[in-house]
């Protein structure tokens, strides 16, 4: 895994990412910008503005698959690029998607195993812990993913079921406490 820099040279706006294979990327990145379809909305913002030519990309620092994600949030902290793609990345100086890693993965970083309680302790101090309300059954929830877990589904669609966006999801209906 390499963790890569795309860089636009007329504005010097960055984003960080972590690929196997960045020549790929960098092509997937051009085509995506080009065909106006890109995942990060700024970065289309900015290649519909300048031009898909005035990117290029450049790796900054080789990792294994299990410390790509540390490797990339520091780079993160360093460049602290504006654009980020908000289905992936945290702002600077905040853990990636702002929830704990993987007890398999944290083991395998630090070195130590972790306790059910110390696991759901980093759950609900994890960045999007906006509680959420079941309206049916009255079950309240620290966040959309644990009424995720708990009822199945993806956590966006009780997301935006209690910010309106959708009537309901699985038949219940759900607010932001």
């Amino acid at each position: 895994m390499t963790v890569y820099i795309l860089k636009n040279t007329k504005n010097n706006t960055v984003y960080i990412g972590c690929s196997c294979n960045i020549k790929r990327r960098f092509i997937e990145h051009k085509s995506k910008l080009k065909k106006g379809y890109h995942p990060c909305r700024k970065l289309q913002k900015i290649a519909d503005k300048y031009g898909v030519d005035c990117f290029y990309i450049e790796p900054i620092e080789k990792c294994t698959k299990i410390n790509s994600y540390i490797i990339e949030q520091k780079h993160m902290d360093i460049y602290k690029p504006f654009i980020a793609n908000n289905s992936k990345y945290a702002a600077p100086g905040k853990h990636r998607i702002g929830k704990p890693l993987h007890p398999n993965l944290l083991k395998a970083i630090t070195g130590r195993k972790f306790k059910k309680a110390s696991i759901e302790k980093m759950r609900k101090n994890s960045g999007n812990n906006k509680p959420i309300k079941c309206i049916e059954t009255g079950e309240v929830f620290y966040n959309a993913s644990e009424a995720a877990r708990k009822h199945g589904g993806r956590h966006c669609y009780y997301t935006r079921v209690c910010s309106g966006e959708r009537k309901h999801y699985k038949n219940l209906h759900y607010k932001f406490v």
